[in-house]
């Protein structure tokens, strides 16, 4: 069953703000006081995630399509023949006229390039990390997180 859009909008809250923007971001602000010194945690199993970013990214695109609003009081006096007839149409419009494909496209994008830095980073040998290294990491992370906080809020929202 796919991922409806208050599920989807809790997940983004888990792993963009609570992984990426906090423990992510707290991890490399230490590591940028010290680079060589750090243990990096969190940032070590962030890779190990890449799968389920993923499948989130790719979850927006019906999270939000408009075939949810069929559910709603609105469309009550609809016979159930008449929400499948017309399900398909709604979320072709929205794909049609919204960018949430090339959105998705991009954050699948932005994420091989975090996780390429990210793994860059940790095969450096720890006494050679530099604070600009540690810098880079998160410019790139904090660019993903920006990406996944610029998706739709609401159902039919589409950038």
């Amino acid at each position: 069953m796919p991922m409806g859009m208050n599920e989807w909008t809790e997940k983004r809250a888990l792993l963009n703000h609570d992984v990426l923007c906090n423990q992510l971001r707290n991890e490399l602000a230490a590591a940028r006081l010290d680079p060589t010194h750090h243990p990096l945690t969190r940032l070590r199993m962030w890779p190990q995630r890449e799968q389920e970013y993923r499948q989130f990214f790719d979850a927006a695109i019906d999270a939000f399509s408009p075939v949810h609003l069929l559910g709603f009081a609105f469309f009550a006096s609809w016979s159930a023949e008449m929400k499948c007839e017309f399900g398909p149409a709604f979320h072709e419009l929205f794909l049609a006229t919204s960018n949430i494909k090339a959105d998705v496209a991009s954050l699948h994008d932005f994420l091989n390039e975090s996780l390429l830095e990210v793994n860059a980073f940790l095969a450096t040998a720890a006494v050679e990390r530099t604070v600009e290294q540690a810098g880079a990491v998160l410019a790139r992370l904090d660019t993903l997180s920006v990406a996944i906080s610029a998706l739709p809020r609401t159902i039919g929202e589409g950038s």
